[in-house]
């Protein structure tokens, strides 16, 4: 099976951006549901 790239929206790199700033530099396990959460609200994301 061939890989599938993710390749985010500009709102989607917006949020990362934002949450890299604001100093979560490598998110707990915890911490990595709700985002990937709020970014598929924008649009898909590959796990």
């Amino acid at each position: 099976q061939p890989w599938l790239w993710w390749v985010p929206k500009p709102k989607q790199i917006l949020i990362l951006e934002i949450i890299f700033n604001s100093g979560m530099l490598n998110p707990a396990k915890d911490d990595m549901a709700p985002i990937y959460h709020l970014l598929e609200h924008f649009d898909t994301v590959s796990q």
